[in-house]
């Protein structure tokens, strides 16, 4: 998941003040990233077309998204 979230951070051109902030970033990733997984399997399973994917925002918690509509995933600090 560390690897992922790297290149989560390249792609989205990512910077963190600090590792403090880096590493809860990455708890609010993975969070986001196991929903995204989990979702998508579910939709294979349910052989669906609809697949989830990460963006610009999968290192936001719900209070940093106010009116965005944001799913509850993602809410540890």
């Amino acid at each position: 998941m560390k690897a992922r979230f790297e290149e989560w951070i390249k792609q989205f051109g990512r910077t963190y003040k600090d590792e403090v902030e880096k590493a809860r970033r990455f708890k609010i990733f993975k969070s986001s990233a196991r929903f995204v997984d989990v979702a998508n399997a579910e939709s294979v399973q349910a052989r669906s077309s609809i697949r989830f994917g990460l963006n610009d925002f999968s290192d936001r918690n719900a209070k940093e998204m106010p009116g965005l509509g944001a799913l509850p995933f993602g809410d540890e600090d």
